[in-house]
Formats: structure tokens, C-alpha cells, sequence
């Protein structure tokens, strides 16, 4: 079985999906078809905060759905994780207050965790440098 919260997959199996690779194989391609949204679909689209955290719960079910099969000091899917679930506040609120949505500013406090996160990513990945030699 898996080792966490799997909500996508649960709610494919829900809806009478039936094999777990084909749910699997669903989310997967409702994940690419949402960041292609995300990425190409417009500031309207960018700017809706459920997209992001839509693609969030897809990446963490399918994280923790294969998590028997990756390494266990896979540290990078944690990190892509954290990330992923930062930049769902990247997104201002719905429908934006403004007509001109690029001149809404990111929040400075996500920034600020977006540049820690770059910090301590960096930090880990020295010392794991260092723990090779």
C-alpha cells in the first residue's frame, strides 16, 4: 500500500475507476493537462489558486502512491512537494481585484519562503556533495 495521503487516487476510486493503474495513469494525465492549462492557458488561469493547488494533490498522491518504490532518502520529492505547495500562494485571490493582474505583487512572505527553501536545498545538496567524497 502507499505510505500517506493519497487524495486523487481515493477520489478516482471513488468515482469508480476501477484498476489502480488506470487511476494512476488518470491522474497522471490530469496533471499534464493541468499544468498546460497552467503554463499556457492565460494570466486568467495563472492567477486561479485552485489550479495550482489541484496539481499539488495530483503530484502529492502520486508521490506517496509510489513511495514503495522510491529510495528512501528521496529528498528531492519532499522538496519538489514543499515547493509545489508554495507556489499555490503565488496565486492572489479569485477573481482578481485588479484588471491588470501582472501589476499584483507575489506575497513577500512566499518569496521569502521560496528563497529558504533555495537556501536550504543548496545547503543539502553541499553537504551530500561533501559526504560522497
Amino acid at each position: 500500500g502507499s505510505s500517506g495521503p493519497t487524495p486523487a487516487l481515493d477520489l478516482l476510486a471513488a468515482a469508480g475507476v476501477g484498476s489502480a493503474d488506470a487511476r494512476v495513469e488518470l491522474a497522471s494525465l490530469c496533471g499534464l493537462l493541468l499544468s498546460l492549462l497552467l503554463a499556457f492557458g492565460g494570466p486568467r488561469f495563472a492567477l486561479w489558486a485552485p489550479l495550482p493547488a489541484s496539481l499539488w494533490l495530483l503530484h502529492l498522491s502520486l508521490v506517496n502512491n509510489a513511495s514503495r518504490l522510491l529510495p528512501a532518502h528521496s529528498w528531492e520529492w519532499a522538496a519538489l512537494l514543499e515547493l509545489g505547495f508554495l507556489a499555490i500562494f503565488l496565486a492572489p485571490e479569485w477573481p482578481p481585484s485588479t484588471l491588470y493582474p501582472r501589476l499584483l505583487p507575489p506575497p513577500s512572505a512566499v518569496l521569502l519562503l521560496f528563497r529558504w527553501h533555495l537556501f536550504r536545498l543548496l545547503l543539502g545538496a553541499g553537504f551530500s556533495r561533501l559526504a560522497d567524497h
